[in-house]
C-alpha cells in the first residue's frame, strides 16, 4: 500500500515537473531568458559576423568565443558588446555592437588589413610620379643634369624602362588616359603620346592646343583646345574632329562640348552640339575647370577651391558644393569621399545624403576609397590610415597602415590588394609597396 502511494507521489511529481519545465524549455528554445538584474523575462537577439578574409577569431567582451568567421551567435542577451576580430598576420578589428531583442545585428563589411612590412621598389628622389588609373603602372620623372628623364614602371614586377629625355620643365604635365591605355607629356613645347607599354604614338604635326586633355570616359580620345575651337584626336586611327566656337575652358563630352560663359552675376555651364547650345547649370560667378567626370556626373573646381558635383542630365543639376582639398569618386558605388583638410565625409548623389566619417587634428592631404568600398584611406603628412565606412556601435574602426616623416603621395591597386606610397625622408627617398588585403572584394550580405 505504501509502495503504491510512493509511486503515485513520484508520478504526480514528475507530471508537475513536466508541466512546469516544458514551457520553460519551449521559451528557452525560442530565445527567452530570465534577467536576474530586473527580474524580467526578455527575448534574445542574434549577432552575425562576416570578414574578409574568413577564418578570423572572435572575442566578445575580451573573452574568446572559440568561433571563427563567418559565424552567427544566437540567443544573445540584449546589451552592448565589445567585439575584437583577429587573425594572424592582420591588424585587429575592434568595434562595438548593440544587440536588441528579436533583432539580428550583422557585421558584414569587416575588411582586415595585413600587418606586413613595406618593401622599397624604387630608391631615388623623383620630380613627379603619376600612377595609371588601375594603379598597376606608374610614370615618373627623374632629373639628370638639366634633363627630365621619363620612366615607366610596371608595379606588378618592378620592371622599368626609359621612355624619353627632355629639357627640364617644371610645368610639364604627365597624364594617363581614362582607361590607362595611353599617357602623355604636355608642355609649352608640345605634346608627346605613348601607349601603356611605352611605345610612342605619332602625333599629326599640325595638331596643337593651348590646353590638352584626355576624354574623361573614352580611352583613346585626346582633345586639343584653342581659343576658338576644340579638336578631338582619335589616337587609334589618327583621325580628328573639330568643334568650332569653343574656348580654352571647354570640357569634352561624348557627342558635345561643355564650356563656361558669363551671364550677369553668374557663370553658365553650357552644352554645345553641332546644332544647338543650351544652359546645363547656372553657377556662382567664378572661373572653373574640370576635376573629374563619370557618366552623368561632372566635378568642377572653382578658383576658390570649391568642388561642385553636377548631374548634367538633371533638372536640378547642382548636387553638392563644398570646400574640398582632396576627394575621390567611387564609380561602382556612385559615391564621393572628400576632405576639407581636417574632416572626412562621404556623399551619395542617389540618396542626397552626406555623412561625416571622421575628424583629425593632423592636416589631411589625401583621401581615397578602398576598391571594396568598405574603408577609406586617409593620408596625412606622417601616416596613412584606413577608416571603416560603416559605423558599428558608436565608432568606426581605424587602422594605421604605415607611418613616415613625410608622405608625398599614395594609391591602391585596382583589386585593393596592394598599397603604393612615395615618401621623402633624409635617408629614404623612394617608392614603397605594402600588402594591404588578401582580396579586395568583400562578400556583401
Amino acid at each position: 500500500m505504501a509502495s503504491k502511494r510512493v509511486r503515485n507521489i513520484v508520478f504526480f511529481a514528475f507530471l508537475a515537473l513536466f508541466f512546469i519545465s516544458a514551457p520553460l524549455i519551449v521559451l528557452y528554445t525560442a530565445g527567452f531568458r530570465y534577467n536576474i538584474e530586473n527580474g524580467e523575462i526578455i527575448r534574445t537577439g542574434t549577432l552575425s559576423i562576416h570578414t574578409a578574409p574568413r577564418g578570423a577569431g572572435i572575442l566578445i567582451d575580451d573573452e574568446d568565443s572559440e568561433e571563427k568567421t563567418p559565424h552567427v551567435f544566437n540567443h544573445m542577451t540584449p546589451e552592448t558588446y565589445s567585439i575584437t576580430v583577429s587573425k594572424d598576420g592582420y591588424h585587429n578589428w575592434n568595434g562595438s555592437v548593440d544587440i536588441e531583442s528579436e533583432q539580428t545585428e550583422t557585421l558584414a563589411n569587416i575588411l582586415l588589413f595585413k600587418d606586413s612590412p613595406s618593401a622599397q621598389i624604387l630608391k631615388t628622389e623623383l620630380t613627379s610620379l603619376t600612377p595609371s588609373p588601375d594603379g598597376n603602372r606608374s610614370v615618373y620623372v627623374q632629373q639628370e643634369s638639366g634633363w627630365d628623364e621619363i620612366w615607366l614602371m610596371d608595379l606588378s614586377d618592378g620592371s622599368v624602362q626609359l621612355i624619353g629625355r627632355f629639357i627640364s620643365n617644371p610645368e610639364a604635365d604627365l597624364t594617363w588616359s581614362a582607361g590607362g591605355g595611353y599617357f602623355t607629356r604636355t608642355s609649352s613645347s608640345g605634346t608627346h603620346i605613348w601607349t601603356f607599354e611605352g611605345v610612342p604614338v605619332p602625333l599629326p604635326e599640325s595638331l596643337r592646343g593651348d590646353y590638352v586633355f584626355w576624354h574623361p570616359d573614352t580611352d583613346h580620345l585626346l582633345y586639343f583646345v584653342l581659343k576658338e575651337s576644340t579638336t578631338a584626336l582619335d589616337v587609334k586611327t589618327s583621325s580628328t574632329t573639330t568643334v568650332e566656337n569653343t574656348d580654352t575652358d571647354a570640357i569634352a563630352l561624348d557627342a558635345s562640348v561643355l564650356e563656361f560663359g558669363v551671364s550677369g552675376n553668374y557663370t553658365e555651364l553650357r552644352q554645345i552640339t553641332s546644332s544647338e547650345t543650351k544652359v546645363v547649370a547656372v553657377l556662382p560667378r567664378d572661373s572653373y575647370e574640370l576635376a573629374e567626370r563619370d557618366g552623368q556626373y561632372v566635378f568642377l573646381k572653382s578658383s576658390r577651391g570649391d568642388i561642385l558635383l553636377i548631374n548634367i542630365h538633371a533638372s536640378e543639376p547642382i548636387l553638392l558644393q563644398a570646400s574640398m582639398q582632396t576627394f575621390d569618386w567611387h564609380e561602382d558605388l556612385n559615391s564621393l569621399v572628400f576632405s576639407d583638410g581636417f574632416e572626412v565625409s562621404t556623399y551619395s548623389p542617389e540618396s542626397h545624403t552626406e555623412t561625416l566619417i571622421t575628424r583629425q587634428s593632423d592636416e589631411i592631404l589625401s583621401v581615397k576609397w578602398h576598391p571594396s568600398g568598405s574603408a577609406i584611406l586617409i593620408g596625412s603628412g606622417t601616416s596613412i590610415t584606413a577608416v571603416d565606412t560603416e559605423k558599428h556601435g558608436n565608432q568606426r574602426n581605424e587602422t594605421t597602415l604605415v607611418t613616415a616623416d613625410e608622405f608625398l603621395s599614395f594609391w591602391v591597386s585596382e583589386n585593393g590588394e596592394m598599397l603604393f606610397y612615395y615618401i621623402s625622408e633624409e635617408e629614404a627617398h623612394g617608392l614603397f609597396s605594402k600588402e594591404l588585403t588578401s582580396n579586395g572584394v568583400l562578400e556583401v550580405l
